[in-house]
This record gives C-alpha cells, structure tokens and sequence, in this order.
C-alpha cells in the first residue's frame, strides 16, 4: 500500500515538473519577460 502511494506522489511530481518545464520553454519563446529563478524556487517548495 506504502509502495503505491510512493509511486503515485513521485508520478504526480514529475509530472508537475515537466509542466512547469514545458511552460518556461514556451514562455522563453513567446515573451520577453523569463523568471526561470522564480519558477524553480516555486518547484523546490513544492518538493
């Protein structure tokens, strides 16, 4: 049961990851404003 939970919050996690991933690259290409910085002390909180 532990196992499960364990494997569904890392899952979750890195998928949070990949979005916020997903979203900087996005906003590097559309926008002139980056907070790169800020985004990753928002995932580090996260984690």
């Amino acid at each position: 049961m532990n196992l499960i939970k364990l494997a569904i919050s890392l899952y979750f996690k890195l998928t949070c990851i990949g979005l916020i991933y997903r979203i900087n690259q996005m906003r590097d290409r559309g926008s002139v404003w980056k907070k790169p910085a800020k985004v990753n002390l928002h995932l580090e909180a996260a984690i």
